[in-house]
């Protein structure tokens, strides 16, 4: 039971380190898709650009999928981690000295 434990100790530090990574991955995307991909900043500062580039250019697939994959992550690992964080409490509870 002690190994168990340990073991999901080390699973709830994993979730949270990984959502922390997709955080900061989110926020790194998220900035590249305002200052270097977007459409509206080309239109900004070079209009007449916007309409020479090609419609696969605006990658709407692509994103859709980025979010679909993020938003699937996040919401697997949250459940991981309370699922862990449960049987961590639940082996406190059925050993008293673990």
């Amino acid at each position: 039971m002690k190994r168990t434990r340990i073991y999901a100790d080390v699973l709830i530090a994993i979730m949270i380190i990984i959502l922390l990574v997709m955080f900061l991955e989110f926020l790194a995307t998220t900035d590249i898709y305002n200052e270097y991909v977007s459409r509206t900043v080309i239109q900004h500062y070079a209009p007449e650009s916007v309409d020479a580039l090609p419609s696969y250019s605006a990658n709407t697939i692509e994103w859709k999928v980025f979010s679909f994959s993020y938003f699937s992550r996040v919401i697997l690992i949250i459940t991981s981690l309370v699922l862990s964080i449960r049987i961590s409490l639940r082996i406190r509870e059925e050993v008293p000295g673990a």
